[in-house]
């Protein structure tokens, strides 16, 4: 089973949690978990200065086309996609 972990986050607090629910799909048998941030709706300049950026750089953007790719759907923003999805 494959596990996708869609975020968002601003400081980098769901970031972290995302983080730990990819790395604990992964510990179980023929399971794997990765991680997706949501394309942003505020300005580059605003993510980088307030470092919201930096908290979730290296992650890939998000797009529908991943859904195909995986068999489980896990959104860790309040239990709903965020309003950029």
């Amino acid at each position: 089973m494959k596990i996708q972990i869609i975020f968002h986050s601003m400081s980098g607090h769901v970031y972290k949690l995302a983080e730990s629910i990819a790395a604990g799909a992964r510990e179980v048998y023929e399971t794997g978990g990765a991680l997706y941030q949501v394309p942003e709706l505020i300005p580059q300049e605003t993510l980088v200065a307030t470092g919201a950026q930096a908290s979730r750089s290296g992650s890939p953007i998000f797009r529908w086309q991943h859904l195909s790719r995986w068999s489980r759907l896990m959104p860790s923003y309040s239990e709903h996609l965020p309003a950029s999805v």
